[in-house]
């Protein structure tokens, strides 16, 4: 699915996100272009771990932060994305005019396509347009080929990008091949397309700020019958089609309600018992009004979603659900086969509530903030693995205008309609994402009335581990039906001493796939899952199923901590329930609480039996000694994202030289942590943010990397102040 463009942006609910930038537009004063690419384009047998080399012709603005990839100083993209992997370094030359991408693992025998779609010289000049380099793994690349012509009533046709996919560029379609309208030209070729059918569907960046916003950007696609239902082209092996023409036009946006006759009447045109289940739309105005609708429709005689999108006023059907493929409660946590109620208000309507009832006051404070609108049937927490909402860097808001009460952790009878874990209601949810301040807000409405539920999930509210148990179980064995719990924990170092936290994490083992798969929770939801390896997790052995609650275990590590958080300004307390955890005696459950301090580095370490939730005195005091690492491993750093310090725990299985490094996303050293020689043991460093001169470094994403033995790891972190 297309991932370029910033209107289909965040998704609310976390189960489509495309984030990206678009091609841009040339005036004659730019004077910053692409001169030479490695590998270069149409080349074949490149090696499966590349290195990139791009130059352009002056020097580039390092200052300037783009989303793909995160917070990066250029807009590039390359595709295939779930053939590619993460690169050892990415470094740019002293006269910041090359940028080489080092040892980044492909796939073999794949055609890759790298599009670079912004950047900025120091000079303040855009990239005069958008790049396509094509290139494979393999020993060839296909040879067919489709041309046309781009025409923007009105308008300069320069710089357009044009997506060949083989769905739906709104929703299920990959992108099989790209081209760029040349500067002074209304003309294009795509190169290297396989056989297949395709839509055709062209984006300009008009304002040249590296993004696609409407109504000031533009779009269109290929339409040979003028009926406003988008054409699909064939293409056979080796063949060449001409005359793809393709109309662009500004797309001022609609309601959800103003396109939905139209697609009501496209989906049951194709499926005639269609009836519509849910809605989405992409980066919508304060006003309601957005260029981009996805609309689902379920058919009983098939038990199948199918989808209608719009871009403007031209359509796409696809026989495929825009959510998710599912027909009930899938992996995507929505019904996706109840018809949405017939009154359901328009989204004019429903952005006018969402801003009354704290919208706007987040609009207010984070003006460069992206709104998207969902309208479809959810359970509420309490019932399964819901994944309704994550933000960029899982980090929630959390200063919002309301007070969290204690009596918010297990109930959503709050200042609105009165809800309870497992109700299923059909809603409005309308989210806020600011981009600068990384912070998220998702506001739910009564679908008909427009009503506000408070339903706990913005602000997100404090739980005990168990009180996401259900909701975890439910998603891990959706992954696996032999998944079992291997180990919770508290991220963040915010675990309070009654054992409550803002985020848990889950993780679950399963023999058949011979893997871990982690669901982050939030108020008793699922947030995120990541995939891991057996080696992630401390034991592969099952936890028991009667362990003592957070809110058990954490009281009695506080009454024997010695009053460490008093004592010890700027405390951090993490929390970890698993096997293989107290030294001595690997095959018991175990709470581990870890308190750090961020000022004086103190730090104590305490074990909590998990079945009796007694204390464990007989272990040695110092962890290093008590039990001695099996291997080299770098742990996230906590907390993260942070501001002022964070904490980064090592662990060394023999002694010898290490050293441990901040870099910034160019590859340069920031701060050196560690450079010396180090005993067998668990350690921990802390960085405050500055760097080698003792500057504050400035906000945005950091990377720390330890050298040990035979171990070279790096993680990320956000630095926010």
């Amino acid at each position: 699915m297309a991932k370029w463009i910033r209107s289909f942006g965040r998704s609310i609910l976390g189960f489509c996100v495309i984030i990206g930038w678009l091609g841009l537009a040339n005036p004659a004063s730019a004077q910053l272009s692409l001169v030479s690419s490695t590998p270069a384009n149409a080349a074949t047998n490149v090696d499966t771990m590349a290195t990139f080399v791009l130059t352009f012709s002056a020097p580039l603005d390092t200052t300037a932060r783009f989303d793909e990839p995160e917070d990066f100083y250029l807009g590039i993209e390359l595709f295939p994305e779930d053939s590619v992997g993460e690169p050892e370094q990415v470094t740019i030359s002293s006269d910041l005019m090359e940028v080489t991408v080092t040892n980044l693992p492909l796939t073999p025998d794949t055609k890759f396509s790298v599009l670079i779609l912004a950047a900025k010289s120091t000079t303040g000049d855009p990239l005069d347009r958008p790049y396509v380099r094509t290139f494979s793994t393999g020993s060839s690349l296909p040879t067919g080929s489709v041309s046309g012509t781009v025409s923007f009533p009105g308008s300069d046709p320069g710089g357009t990008i044009i997506i060949l996919s083989e769905g739906s560029p709104l929703g299920d379609g990959g992108e099989e091949a790209l081209a760029i309208v040349p500067l002074g030209s209304n003309t294009y070729t795509a190169n290297f397309v396989r056989q297949g059918g395709y839509f055709v569907t062209a984006f300009k960046d008009v304002n040249r700020d590296g993004f696609i916003d409407f109504p000031t950007d533009a779009a269109g696609g290929y339409d040979a019958d003028a009926d406003n239902i988008a054409d699909a082209i064939v293409l056979e092996e080796g063949a060449s089609l001409t005359d793809i023409d393709v109309t662009i036009n500004l797309l001022p946006g609609t309601t959800a309600r103003e396109n939905l006759p139209a697609a009501v009447t496209i989906a049951q045109s194709q499926v005639a018992d269609a009836v519509l289940t849910a809605l989405q739309g992409f980066e919508i105005s304060a006003e309601g009004k957005s260029a981009f609708w996805g609309y689902s429709f379920y058919t009983g005689t098939e038990d199948t979603v199918h989808s209608v999108l719009s871009l403007g006023d031209l359509f796409y059907w696809t026989p495929f659900g825009f959510f998710d493929e599912d027909s009930g409660d899938g992996d995507s946590g929505f019904i996706m086969n109840m018809p949405l109620p017939v009154n359901w208000i328009d989204s004019d309507v429903a952005a006018d509530s969402a801003n009354a009832n704290g919208g706007g006051e987040f609009l207010t404070e984070n003006p460069d903030a992206e709104i998207f609108g969902f309208a479809g049937w959810v359970t509420f927490p309490g019932m399964g693995g819901v994944t309704l909402a994550k933000s960029n860097q899982n980090r929630f808001t959390s200063a919002w205008s309301s007070q969290v009460q204690t009596e918010k952790r297990n109930g959503f009878d709050q200042f609105g309609k009165k809800m309870a874990p497992g109700d299923t209601v059909a809603v409005w949810m309308i989210g806020y994402f600011s981009q600068m301040s990384q912070e998220f807000v998702q506001i739910l409405l009564d679908i008909e009335t427009g009503e506000f539920i408070d339903s706990g999930l913005g602000p997100f509210f404090p739980t005990a581990a168990a009180d996401n148990l259900d909701a975890a179980n439910q998603a891990a064995q959706n992954w696996a039906s032999d998944a079992v719990l291997v180990e919770i924990g508290a991220g963040g170092g915010d675990v309070s001493p009654e054992g409550f936290a803002i985020a848990w994490g889950f993780a679950y083992y399963s023999a058949g796939k011979d893997s871990i798969r982690s669901f982050f929770m939030v108020s008793g939801m699922v947030t995120d899952a990541e995939p891991g390896t057996p080696n992630d997790v401390p034991s592969l052995e099952a936890l028991p199923g009667n362990f003592c609650n957070s809110t058990e275990a954490s009281p009695i590590a506080e009454q024997n901590s010695g009053n460490f958080r008093n004592i010890h300004p700027g405390t951090l307390v993490a929390a970890i329930l698993s096997r293989g955890l107290l030294p001595g005696d690997p095959s018991r459950a175990v709470w581990m609480f870890r308190y750090f301090s961020l000022v004086d580095q103190a730090e104590s370490i305490l074990y909590v039996d998990a079945m009796s939730c007694d204390i464990i005195t007989d272990v040695e005091d110092n962890p290093d000694i008590a039990g001695l690492p099996s291997t080299y491993d770098l742990e996230q750093n906590y907390p993260n994202p942070f501001n002022p310090e964070t904490v980064i725990r090592y662990h060394l299985p023999r002694a010898g030289s290490i050293k441990l490094a901040v870099y910034n996303p160019l590859g340069q050293i920031v701060q050196v942590l560690v450079d010396e020689s180090k005993p067998a043991g668990t350690f921990t460093a802390s960085w405050n943010g500055t760097d080698l001169d003792g500057n504050q470094a400035p906000n945005g994403v950091y990377y720390y990397r330890l050298e040990a033995g035979d171990l070279s790891k790096t993680k990320k972190m956000v630095l926010l102040r």
